[in-house]
């Protein structure tokens, strides 16, 4: 009961730690605590969960629906996951997740100074 009042941020820490740790059935049942319709950042996890347990048919379906609340989020998303969490780590393996789930991303422009 008490996980149930917990804020969405606070589930999000849980499921970084569980998603860095390759613990992915438990990132999952954290996720599902949450309403996955509301926020894109559910979706976005959803998609790379599912990508790194070799489910791709509901890793596109979490791709799809990701897309469908913010449909720039390939463009920059390594910058959006950094902004809703307020810290890069774990950023980058969620990434990866999201790239294995077949998230376009669009290449970043490099600094050549």
């Amino acid at each position: 009961q008490l996980m149930e009042s917990m804020p969405p941020i606070l589930f999000m820490g849980l499921f970084i730690n569980d998603y860095q740790n390759e613990r992915y059935e438990n990132a999952l049942e954290t996720l599902h605590r949450l309403d996955a319709q509301k926020l894109w950042i559910l979706p976005a996890c959803f998609a790379a969960t599912y990508a790194r347990l070799d489910n791709p048919e509901k890793a596109n379906v979490s791709i799809n629906s990701l897309l469908s609340l913010l449909p720039d989020f390939g463009s920059d998303p390594s910058g959006y996951l950094e902004r809703y969490l307020g810290s890069s780590e774990g950023v980058e393996t969620i990434v990866d997740g999201l790239r294995k789930a077949g998230l376009d991303i669009k290449a970043e422009p490099r600094d050549n100074a």
